[in-house]
């Protein structure tokens, strides 16, 4: 049987209080540590990796994901997000080629820098004269505005003029249809 008294009532509370106590401090160890420690980014060996390489398999993917049959039969968002993870494995691939899984290389830091500078890319991209326009537009609104851009351009009477080289007036009509077009 277990007796509560007044003296096993200050043991337990000032273990309990003792125990806080040892969390915080080393909790505030753990804030101030990271707050002094300097990002790392690892070095690679830029030996091996052809820059020409890679932006070759840029220029596939962006051919690839053109393809309205491959987009028609797998789908945008599939298709998208599939050559999305090939194009960062191949390219991962190509700074760690020993590596089984090269796109997981980058640490925790370097992850938080690519993040910014895309965000930052993506925002000088947006902030553009035309693409200004944009920026209040949900994506689902630009995929309508492609469509119908595309829809223009495959229209019959379009490629008889382009078949007749009636350039000049479907190159303004064309310009005035591309400002509508984000991608």
């Amino acid at each position: 049987m277990i007796k509560f008294d007044l003296s096993t009532l200050l043991v337990f509370l000032s273990g309990l209080l003792i125990g806080f106590l040892i969390f915080v401090l080393i909790y505030l160890y753990a804030v101030l540590k990271s707050l002094s420690r300097k990002v790392k980014i690892k070095n690679v060996e830029e030996e091996d990796i052809d820059e020409q390489e890679i932006r070759w398999l840029i220029i596939d993917a962006q051919k690839t994901f053109n393809d309205k049959n491959i987009r028609n039969n797998e789908g945008y968002g599939a298709l998208l997000l599939r050559l999305i993870k090939e194009l960062t494995n191949d390219i991962a691939s190509k700074f760690y080629p020993n590596s089984r899984n090269p796109y997981l290389e980058l640490t925790i830091d370097e992850t938080i820098i690519l993040a910014n500078y895309i965000s930052v890319r993506f925002d000088e991209l947006m902030s553009r004269r035309i693409l200004k326009l944009f920026r209040g537009m949900t994506v689902n609104q630009l995929l309508f505005v492609k469509t119908t851009k595309d829809s223009i351009e495959g229209h019959k009477i379009v490629k008889q003029f382009r078949k007749h080289r009636v350039t000049s007036i479907l190159k303004g009509a064309l310009a005035t249809i591309n400002l509508a077009n984000p991608l």
